[in-house]
C-alpha cells in the first residue's frame, strides 16, 4: 500500500502556490506567476524597442509584426520568471480535444503536458488579454481559457493544414514559415490593439487670431442681411478668436474635415465662420452666444439658398440682383462651402436640447444630399498626387473629406434618431482620407517631404468596404492600409450597411450577421495596422481611432440589439427615453453575443480605469458625442443580459463557463467603479447578484454622462439612464422581496 503524503506537505505545498494579493490558490507554479504580474504590473519580456510585455508569446508577436520577424532576445527584468511559449493556430472547439483535465488552471500536469490548440491566447485572446492589461482593468488571463470555445469561426490563418498539437507539428520550409507569419499580419482579430503604439507625432492645430481687418470684413459681409437680422450683434473678435479656436479643439478632432495648417478666415464665407463659431461658442459653455451665431449662420445661409435657386429659374432675376449688389457675385460661396457650412449647423442643431434644432437637422438632410450629388459623389480621372503641387492636392483633399464626414453625421443621425439612411454607401465611391502625416503639412516643401515616404494612395471607398464585405477568405489586405480619418469612415459603411438590413429586417439577429461579423474583423485587422491607431483617447495623432472603436462595438451590438425604434431619442423627454428603453425587447441568450459584450464591457471599463468623475466632468477633452450613443446602447446590452443570467440562476440552470467569467469581470468593473465615486458610501457590499449589477452598470454609465453642460444631448442620455436604472432598481427589491417570502 504506498504510503500517503504527510498533510502538512501538501498545505505547504499549495500555500507555496497561493497569490500573496488575492489569496487565490493555483495549481502550478507558472500559472500563479503569470497570475501575479496582474497585481504587480510587471511585463519581464522587453524588446529592444523599448515595449516590454507580460508573457513571451506576446513578446514574439510583437517581433513578426512590429520587426518584420528580426531576431530580438528577449530580456528578462525578474531573476526566475518562466513562462510558456505557446506558436498555436487559430482556435478550435473545445469539444475536438479529449483532455479536458487541461482546461482547469488548477489541475496538476506534468513539466512536459502540451497545452492543446483551444487554449491558444495568441488568436485572438492574446489580443482581448493586452486589449484589458493597457486600456480596462486587468483580467486573469486563466478566466479567459474557456471564452475561446464561443468565439464565432474565423478565416483561417494560412491555406496550410495545421496539426491539433504541438507532438504532432512537422517542420516546415522557412519560406512557407515566413508566408504564414505574413498572412497572421493580414488576419482578423476580435478587437483592436494597436501593433506600434510608437508610431505618434504631435499633431499642429492652429492657432487663430482674427485681426481687425477681418473683423471689419465680416461685418461687411454681414452687411446685405441685416434687414434680416435686426437683434444680432456680431460677437467681439476676441470673442470670434475664441470660438473658432474652440471649433478646431473640438469639432475638429474629431471630425476633420477642414484644413487647419492653412484655414484662413479672410477666404471663407461669413456664413461658414458664423456656424463654426456657434459650435465653437458650444464647446466653450457659451451657449447663448452659441445660439445667436447658429441663427444668424441659419438665415445667411437660407437667404443665400433662396437666391441660388431664384437665380436658377430666372437669370434676368439674377442679373437684375447683381447689377444692385455686385458685391455679393465676388464672394458667392461653392457648392462645397456650402457643404462645409450645412455640415457646421447639422453638427451643432444635431445635439441640442430643443427639439426644433433636431427637427432642423433632419430636414436639412435632403438639402445636403442634394448639394452632395451634385458636387459628385464618385471621383474619375484622378490626376497622380505627384503631379499636383500642395494647393491643389489640398483642395482635392478637402472636398473628398467634407463629403465623406457629411456621410458619417447622416449616418449618425440614422443611428441616434432611427432614420432611414437617405445617402447610400453605395453611391459614394472617392478617394479615401489621406494619413496623418499628410494631413498636418502646412505647405508646399512640407509636403513634398512627406509624400516622398509615401508610395500608394489611399484606397477607394467602394474597394476598401467590398474587401470588408468579401465572401472568400483569400488573405488579401487592402494597400495602403486605410488612414485612421479612413477607418471611421470605413466603420461607418459597414453599419451603414448593418442599418439597412436591420431596418429590411424582421428577425433577430439580422439576416447576413456572419458575414458582417466577418467583416468587423477584417475592419479591426486593418485598424491595428494601420501606424496612428491608439486606444488613448488623449493620443497626440487625435481621438479618431479611439472613437472609431467604440462604432465597432456598437456595430457588433446592432447585429444582435435593435435599440433604434426603441429610444424615442427625438423627444429629448428623459422619462419617455427611459420607458423606452424598459419596454423594449428582452435579449436572447446567445453565444453570438459575446463580441458585442465583450465590446460593450470593455467600453464602461475605460471611463472606469481613468476615473469615472473625471471623466465625467471632462468629457469635452476625452470623449465625443458618439461615444454617448454608443454607451447608451452598451449599457442597455449588458443591463439585460445580465437580467437574462439572474433568471437562470433563480431557475437553478447552469452558466456557461464564458458567462461565468465574464460575468467575474464586470463585477470587479462595477466595484471598481463604485469605489471611485465621491457620494456612494455602499461600495464595499460586493455580494452584488445580476440584477443589482445590472442596476450599477447603468448607474455608472448615467453618472459618466450626467451633468454634461457641453452638449445637452449627452445629458438627456444621462438622465433618460438614470431613470431605467431605477425601473432596474425596482425590479431588483420585488424580487428580493419575493425570495425573502419564499
Amino acid at each position: 500500500m504506498p504510503r500517503s503524503r504527510p498533510s502538512h506537505v501538501s498545505e505547504t505545498k499549495r500555500k507555496s502556490r497561493t497569490c500573496p494579493h488575492c489569496s487565490r490558490a493555483f495549481g502550478r507554479l507558472d500559472h500563479l506567476q503569470r497570475h501575479m504580474r496582474l497585481h504587480t504590473h510587471e511585463k519581464p519580456y522587453g524588446c529592444d524597442c523599448g515595449e516590454a510585455f507580460t508573457r513571451r508569446d506576446l513578446l514574439r508577436r510583437h517581433q513578426r509584426i512590429a520587426h518584420d520577424d528580426r531576431p530580438v532576445v528577449p530580456t528578462p527584468t525578474v531573476p526566475g520568471v518562466q513562462d510558456q511559449h505557446l506558436q498555436l493556430p487559430s482556435p478550435m472547439p473545445l469539444e475536438r480535444f479529449t483532455n479536458h483535465a487541461s482546461l482547469d488552471p488548477n489541475h496538476n500536469t506534468a513539466a512536459g503536458d502540451l497545452v492543446p490548440d483551444a487554449l491558444d491566447l495568441s488568436y485572438p485572446l492574446e489580443d482581448f488579454t493586452s486589449f484589458i492589461d493597457n486600456m480596462g482593468l486587468a483580467l486573469d488571463p486563466d478566466s479567459l481559457l474557456n471564452l475561446s470555445s464561443v468565439l464565432p469561426e474565423r478565416e483561417p490563418l494560412s491555406n496550410a493544414s495545421h496539426a491539433g498539437n504541438d507532438s504532432t507539428k512537422t517542420s516546415r520550409p522557412e519560406d512557407e514559415e515566413d508566408l504564414d507569419i505574413a498572412q497572421r499580419v493580414h488576419s482578423p482579430t476580435l478587437l483592436p490593439i494597436p501593433l506600434n503604439p510608437l508610431a505618434q507625432t504631435v499633431v499642429y492645430m492652429p492657432l487663430l487670431r482674427i485681426t481687425e481687418k477681418q473683423n471689419m470684413k465680416i461685418l461687411h459681409e454681414l452687411a446685405p442681411f441685416q434687414y434680416l437680422l435686426p437683434m444680432f450683434t456680431l460677437p467681439s473678435r476676441e470673442s470670434l478668436t475664441r470660438f473658432l479656436n474652440a471649433w478646431f479643439d473640438g469639432v475638429y478632432v474629431h471630425m476633420p474635415f477642414m484644413h487647419g495648417p492653412s484655414f484662413n478666415p479672410d477666404q471663407q464665407p461669413v456664413e461658414l465662420i458664423l456656424a463654426m463659431a456657434a459650435a465653437g461658442a458650444q464647446y466653450r459653455y457659451e451657449h447663448r452666444k452659441g445660439r445667436q451665431l447658429f441663427y444668424a449662420a441659419k438665415t445667411v445661409f437660407q437667404e443665400r439658398q433662396r437666391w441660388k435657386e431664384a437665380a436658377t429659374l430666372n437669370e434676368r432675376q439674377f442679373n437684375a440682383l447683381t447689377t444692385v449688389t455686385s458685391d455679393l457675385d465676388a464672394t458667392r460661396p461653392s457648392m462645397t462651402d456650402d457643404i462645409r457650412c450645412l455640415l457646421n449647423m447639422m453638427i451643432y442643431a444635431t445635439w441640442q436640447r430643443d427639439p426644433l434644432f433636431v427637427r432642423d437637422a433632419c430636414d436639412w438632410q435632403s438639402l445636403l444630399v442634394r448639394l452632395l450629388r451634385g458636387s459628385g459623389l464618385v471621383e474619375t480621372d484622378i490626376p497622380d498626387s505627384n503631379t499636383l503641387g500642395w494647393r491643389p492636392w489640398l483642395q482635392l483633399e478637402l472636398d473628398r473629406r467634407v463629403k465623406l464626414f457629411s456621410f458619417a453625421l447622416l449616418n449618425l443621425q440614422s443611428i441616434a434618431y432611427n432614420l432611414p439612411p437617405i445617402l447610400l454607401s453605395s453611391e459614394v465611391n472617392l478617394r479615401l482620407p489621406c494619413t496623418c502625416d499628410e494631413w498636418r503639412t502646412t505647405d508646399e516643401s512640407h509636403w513634398e517631404r512627406v509624400r516622398q515616404g509615401i508610395s500608394y494612395e489611399q484606397p477607394f471607398f467602394q474597394d476598401a468596404l467590398g474587401y470588408f464585405l468579401k465572401t472568400d477568405n483569400a488573405p488579401v489586405a487592402i494597400n495602403p492600409t486605410p488612414s485612421p480619418a479612413a477607418s471611421v469612415i470605413l466603420i461607418h459603411g459597414l453599419l451603414h450597411r448593418i442599418l439597412l438590413n436591420r431596418q429590411a429586417s424582421l428577425s433577430s439577429p439580422i439576416p447576413q450577421v456572419d458575414r458582417f461579423e466577418a467583416a468587423l474583423h477584417r475592419w479591426t485587422s486593418t485598424w491595428q495596422r494601420a501606424p496612428e491607431s491608439s486606444l488613448d483617447p488623449l493620443n497626440p495623432n487625435g481621438p479618431i481611432p479611439f472613437t472609431s472603436t467604440a462604432l465597432l462595438g456598437l456595430a457588433y451590438t446592432r447585429l444582435h440589439l435593435d435599440l433604434g425604434p426603441c429610444r424615442a431619442l427625438a423627444t429629448r423627454d428623459a422619462r419617455k427615453i427611459a420607458e423606452a428603453l424598459a419596454n423594449s425587447a428582452p435579449l436572447v441568450r446567445s453565444p453570438k453575443l459575446l463580441s458585442a459584450l465583450l465590446h460593450a464591457t470593455h467600453a464602461l471599463s475605460i471611463p472606469v480605469k481613468l476615473g469615472v468623475e473625471f471623466v465625467s466632468r471632462s468629457q469635452g477633452f476625452v470623449w465625443s458625442i458618439q461615444h454617448a450613443l454608443c454607451g447608451m446602447e452598451f449599457a442597455v446590452l449588458v443591463s439585460k443580459w445580465l437580467c437574462v443570467l439572474g433568471q437562470l440562476q433563480e431557475e437553478a440552470q447552469p452558466l456557461e463557463e464564458h458567462e461565468t467569467r465574464l460575468l467575474h469581470w464586470i463585477r470587479r468593473i462595477v466595484e471598481e467603479g463604485r469605489a471611485s465615486l465621491d457620494d456612494d458610501g455602499s461600495a464595499s457590499n460586493n455580494n452584488l447578484d445580476c440584477y443589482k449589477l445590472a442596476y450599477f452598470v447603468v448607474t455608472l454609465w448615467a453618472r459618466i454622462m450626467r451633468g454634461n453642460t457641453q452638449w445637452p444631448f449627452v445629458d438627456i442620455i444621462g438622465q433618460s439612464l438614470e431613470l431605467y436604472a431605477s425601473d432596474l432598481s425596482r425590479i431588483s427589491r420585488d424580487r428580493d422581496s419575493v425570495r425573502q417570502l419564499h
